[in-house]
C-alpha cells in the first residue's frame, strides 16, 4: 500500500501480527499451565497437554480482539509504527502487548457499561453478584508476569520461524 509519507510500500498489517504472535505465545502459555500453577492439578498426557495448549490458543485468539479494534484506526499510523521500529521481533511483541492491553481496556468499558445498567451489580445465577469491587481486585491480582508470557514467547517464536525460513531458503 502506497504511504503518504515516503512513497514507499510497508506492510502494515497489525491484525495479523497481533493474532499470530498471540495464538503462538498462547499455545506456549497454555503447554505451561502446570509449572505457571502448580497448586492446579494437571495431567501431564499427551492428550490433556494439547487440550491445555488448545485452551491457550483460545486465550491468544481472545486476546486478538484488542489488536482488532486497532486496527480499525487509518492506516497510516502503523506505516509510521512499521518504518520506525527496525526489529520485526519488537514490532511482533509490540503488537501483541498494545492488543492485550487494549482488550483489558474493552473488556473494562463492558463490565462497566454492565455495572450501570444493573445498578451496581451483576447478577450471576443462582443467588451471586459481580460488583466493580470485584472486578477491580481481579484485575489487580491477576499475574500480569505469567501472562506476558504471550507476547514473550509469541514473539520469540515468530522469530525462531523467520531465521529457520532464512536458513533454509538460502
Amino acid at each position: 500500500m502506497p504511504s503518504p509519507i515516503r512513497g514507499e510500500e510497508v506492510e502494515a498489517n497489525p491484525f495479523y501480527h497481533g493474532t499470530l504472535t498471540n495464538i503462538l505465545g498462547g499455545a506456549v502459555w497454555g503447554y505451561l499451565q502446570p509449572y505457571l500453577y502448580p497448586a492446579i492439578p494437571a495431567s501431564p498426557q499427551p492428550f490433556h497437554m494439547l487440550i491445555r495448549m488448545l485452551i491457550g490458543v483460545g486465550a491468544g485468539v481472545l486476546f486478538s480482539i484488542g489488536i482488532l479494534a486497532l486496527s480499525l484506526l487509518p492506516s497510516w499510523i502503523f506505516e509510521v509504527f512499521e518504518r520506525s521500529v527496525e526489529s520485526r521481533f519488537l514490532k511482533d511483541f509490540l503488537y501483541s502487548v498494545c492488543s492485550i492491553v487494549t482488550t483489558t481496556l474493552i473488556l473494562t468499558a463492558l463490565i462497566l457499561s454492565l455495572l450501570l445498567l444493573y445498578g451496581g451489580r451483576i447478577p450471576l445465577p443462582p443467588a451471586n453478584y459481580i460488583t466493580l469491587h470485584d472486578y477491580l481486585y481481579s484485575l489487580f491480582n491477576t499475574e500480569w508476569s505469567k501472562l506476558s508470557l504471550i507476547p514473550i514467547t509469541g514473539a520469540s517464536l515468530k522469530f525462531i520461524g523467520r531465521q529457520m525460513k532464512l536458513v533454509l531458503t538460502r
